[in-house]
């Protein structure tokens, strides 16, 4: 048997790789709808490890909803990881949200309703596995496991030496099953690391608050109130996060978007627009963009960005 096998969008035409996209993964996950650009860059590749399916999504800043339009179907004794490797997200669903950060994790209902918002470079592996193995550990949706948990680091670590390895065109079933059985075990310490699913609040607010700002650069109207509304949390405890900073939601907010914008002129100073830049992290215009990096860094993000091409 094959062990992996792999879907992307990089060989469509760029203005059709969206509608591209949704009509392949929906026809792997029913009910599935993605909102993105037109010419969204994405590849998914999955293995089947016996029971327990891995899967590695890499994307474009885009919006996954699940069972948004037709009833869900029947229960299923299946249920899903998400498990970030790079970039941010969050999932919502039953009315909780968890954002993760890389290395943090989360259980989801795959039958009822769900939302999933990925970051650009967003890169997370998912993990479909029988819930009937998992019973007495039954963790509750949104609830998140900490990347600082031993459990979670061994698991994303070891999901990714399965992408890395040179895998033969075909593998022998034993060998699939005895790597599925490795990622159970790591599954059932993950859940065992939270309790039961009323510890619904072991999560880290400041963690979770500082990830969905980082997840949400794009938006120039994000403020105080829509972060709490987003993490569902009061918001003096969003006000607080950033107290405990020394700084305000709005101050922090402008710092990280020059902060990611600085590295992305050092990583490719000549391919940069400093209008589509300036658009992607939530500045009004080029000019405002400008202004405030300017103000940070002590010269325009054109001078910058040339300095940095010249070496």
């Amino acid at each position: 048997m094959a062990l992996t096998t792999r879907l992307s969008t990089s060989s469509q035409p760029a203005d059709g790789r969206l509608d591209y996209w949704n009509e392949r993964v929906s026809g792997i996950f029913p009910g599935i709808v993605i909102d993105g650009e037109r010419d969204l860059a994405a590849e998914w590749e999955t293995c089947r490890l016996g029971d327990i399916v891995v899967s590695v999504a890499r994307s474009d800043r885009a919006t996954i909803r699940r069972w948004s339009g037709p009833r869900p179907p029947a229960a299923t004794d299946r249920g899903k990881i998400h498990l970030q490797h790079s970039g941010f997200s969050t999932t919502v669903q039953r009315g909780r949200s968890a954002a993760l950060v890389a290395g943090d994790l989360t259980y989801c209902a795959v039958d009822e309703p769900y939302e999933l918002q990925v970051s650009e470079r967003n890169e997370m592996f998912v993990i479909d596995f029988p819930l009937s193995a998992f019973r007495e550990r039954a963790a509750a949706p949104a609830l998140v496991v900490d990347h600082r948990a031993p459990s979670a680091g061994l698991l994303r670590d070891f999901l990714g030496s399965i992408f890395r390895q040179h895998w033969p065109e075909t593998i022998d079933p034993e060998e699939t099953d005895a790597l599925g059985m490795t990622v159970g075990h790591l599954i059932g310490r993950c859940f065992g690391q939270v309790g039961a699913p009323e510890a619904a609040e072991w999560s880290n607010a400041r963690r979770r608050v500082l990830a969905y700002v980082d997840a949400n650069l794009a938006d120039s109207s994000m403020r105080t109130g829509q972060i709490a509304r987003a993490l569902s949390l009061p918001p003096r405890a969003v006000q607080g996060v950033f107290a405990d900073l020394a700084t305000t939601p709005t101050a922090y907010i402008i710092d990280r978007r020059l902060s990611i914008a600085a590295q992305r002129l050092k990583e490719s100073p000549s391919t940069q627009s400093m209008t589509d830049l300036a658009y992607e992290l939530g500045f009004a215009d080029a000019a405002h963009f400008s202004r405030r990096f300017k103000a940070r860094f002590g010269v325009p993000p054109g001078t910058f960005s040339r300095r940095r091409a010249d070496g």
